[in-house]
């Protein structure tokens, strides 16, 4: 969908970027705008796509660690199976599809740096199937943005084992 953004949009999006949950009356006082119409903007924009928002967390400030792999992958069949595979993952911040050699990359965290290290060979995308050549970056810290959209693992979700391998985790039931 195209949707075209207009002045006000861009004003509403950019309070709420600084501050997600400012409130609908102060971003109309603001704005010189009715509480209805920001309501009705923030509904359209939620809609189409456009706007969602959520609780972000810093890795920084939670001790925990993450890394980037880089990932060439021969066909976007294989591509594909490995998005696939890591959609559902807790442990996954973040998913980009790249133009040029590598074409996928893959963020993952952990909750200390062994943590890490276990999810990165045994959940890791470098042995999968299409897999060319990969790249490890380790993260040491995050500069923009510091708050990313991170899946907090509650107990009642965790599926305790000595890898600390989710059950329900598609990457894992390939290895199986």
């Amino acid at each position: 969908m195209n949707t075209k953004l207009d002045k006000t949009d861009r004003e509403i999006l950019d309070i709420l970027t600084q501050d997600g949950r400012e409130a609908f009356t102060k971003i109309s006082e603001k704005l010189s705008f009715s509480d209805t119409g920001v309501k009705k903007r923030l509904s359209k924009l939620n809609k189409d796509g456009i706007l969602k928002v959520q609780g972000n967390l810093s890795l920084d400030a939670l001790h925990f660690k993450a890394c980037l792999i880089l990932l060439e992958i021969r066909t976007n069949e294989d591509l594909n199976n490995i998005i696939k595979a890591y959609e559902s993952c807790p442990y996954l911040f973040l998913t980009l599809e790249l133009l040029g050699s590598f074409n996928l990359l893959i963020g993952f965290y952990g909750h200390n740096i062994e943590d890490l290290d276990k999810k990165i060979k045994y959940c890791g995308p470098r042995r999968m199937q299409g897999v060319l050549h990969s790249k490890l970056i380790l993260i040491s810290s995050f500069k923009i943005p510091q708050f990313l959209p991170l899946k907090i693992i509650s107990e009642n979700n965790f599926q305790k084992e000595s890898l600390h391998i989710c059950e329900k985790c598609q990457r894992y039931k390939l290895e199986r």
